[in-house]
């Protein structure tokens, strides 16, 4: 059962993920990446407030946030639907290769970088890593300072990238 101020925390979280995402503002061309970013971010949230009222929602929020994480980086990150709604099997296994390459290759390029391909994965990992632990601390623990944490710990892998 969510508790009181549980909507409060959701949306404070979602304001500061896009105060720790706009750190690459200057790295970016144009403001797509905090599109990539902000797309977990919300739904997550919108995830975490419906799983807290299930039954061992932590486990049922875990499982279906690892499985969103593929088709849900397609779609927001490279921006590769697939025909059926559903990315192809190719398309989210070199998500998967990607996602390693990217914060190497973000680095290495001279900014403004273009705000396509593989780049685009690492708002998309910033927003979907912090998030994830964010949006289910705020929905789920009375404590007030848990969901900063991975906020922080964001905030902290983003200087040196942004």
């Amino acid at each position: 059962m969510p508790r009181r101020g549980a909507a409060v925390d959701a949306v404070v979280v979602g304001v500061l993920m896009a105060a720790v995402l706009s750190i690459f503002d200057d790295t970016f061309a144009d403001r797509s990446y905090l599109v990539a970013g902000m797309v977990p971010v919300v739904l997550l949230i919108a995830f975490a407030s419906w799983t807290s009222r299930l039954h061992e929602g932590g486990w049922w929020f875990t499982l279906g946030a690892l499985v969103m994480f593929a088709p849900l980086g397609s779609w927001a990150a490279l921006r590769e639907p697939g025909p059926y709604v559903l990315p192809t099997a190719s398309t989210m296994s070199g998500l998967l290769a990607d996602t390693i390459r990217a914060p190497t290759t973000l680095v290495s390029t001279v900014p403004p970088v273009e705000p396509s391909g593989s780049v685009m994965l690492v708002p998309f990992l910033v927003g979907f890593l912090a998030a994830m632990p964010a949006a289910w601390l705020a929905l789920s623990t009375a404590r007030p300072l848990a969901p900063a944490v991975p906020i922080v710990l964001a905030l902290a892998a983003t200087i040196p990238l942004g």
